[in-house]
């Protein structure tokens, strides 16, 4: 297992990436996908924006994806033709709202949840 710490730039190919992962801002993007297997974690934290281009990102179950924000939008995902999928649990933990927007091309983007998904704070 790897760990990567995503702060801006892109990550993208047609590979995969199993692992921990921090994400505070830049973009994932490309044909592959990004991996939360069961022992993982995946962090959504700070307020830069969270780009996600035609690419899946799945929390696999047992596996946990923690978002927190530092205000109203900031650290928002902007996605185009990205699949997220949750089959783990998704801790929304900000005190602040959350968005997912569909802003970066015009191929729709998916949210499939058959996990959890918790929000803690204000709602």
């Amino acid at each position: 297992m790897t760990n990567l710490n995503l702060v801006g730039g892109t990550y993208q190919g047609s590979h995969g990436f199993d692992g921990d992962v921090d994400w505070l801002g830049g973009t994932f993007s490309g044909a592959g996908s990004t991996t939360v297997l069961g022992a993982s974690s995946f962090s959504l934290s700070g307020g830069n924006l969270k780009d996600i281009n035609g690419r899946t990102l799945s929390v696999l179950a047992g596996g946990s994806l923690n978002w927190n924000n530092t205000g109203h939008d900031n650290g928002r995902i902007r996605s185009g033709g990205a699949v997220l999928s949750n089959a783990g649990q998704w801790n929304d933990q900000s005190a602040f709202n959350n968005r997912i927007s569909n802003e970066l091309n015009a191929v729709p983007s998916s949210f499939v949840n058959s996990g959890s998904y918790v929000k803690s704070g204000p709602h």
